[in-house]
């Protein structure tokens, strides 16, 4: 007897409601979804043309006050789930030491929106921006998918 091997993914994913501290199931990334994704893993497993990630960080360029950010993955191109795009933060430069004062950025809530295959990032609170972070956080809240319905992984372009 001959058994397929097949690399099986299971994600479990709960957002807390901060009203009642309950955990429930995110509805963006239910069964269905990681069912999905395990038959589009074993399609290109099996030699088909598909594509089987979300969209993967890849770089980013400043443009005055906007970061342009380049993805790899994204299939028949970037979408918003559910409304406009909601994840991303940014930050400037960090600002200058103090006497025994970490040197850290201090990170700010972003507007998003996708052009293309690449998402501008600006915030009115960062002039001069150095970094982008998308879902990081200890509940991730973002809605970033390729057109294949496959969700964009968490990344930080700090060090």
């Amino acid at each position: 007897m001959k058994i397929k091997s097949s690399l099986v993914l299971v994600a479990i994913f709960a957002c807390v409601s901060s009203a009642r501290s309950e955990v429930k199931p995110n509805a963006l990334f239910s069964n269905n979804a990681v069912l999905q994704q395990n038959a589009k893993v074993q399609a290109r497993a099996d030699g088909e043309k598909i594509e089987c990630a979300g969209p993967e960080y890849d770089s980013f360029k400043v443009d005055k006050n906007k970061v342009v950010l380049r993805y790899r993955h994204v299939g028949a191109g970037l979408t918003a789930m559910d409304g406009p795009l909601i994840g991303f933060t940014m930050a400037g430069p960090p600002p200058p030491p103090s006497r025994g004062a970490a040197q850290t950025s201090i990170f700010v809530a972003a507007k998003a929106e996708i052009f293309g295959d690449t998402v501008v990032v600006s915030s009115d609170e960062v002039p001069l921006p150095v970094a982008v972070r998308y879902g990081w956080s200890d509940v991730p809240d973002g809605n970033l998918f390729n057109q294949e319905g496959l969700p964009a992984s968490p990344f930080r372009t700090d060090p």
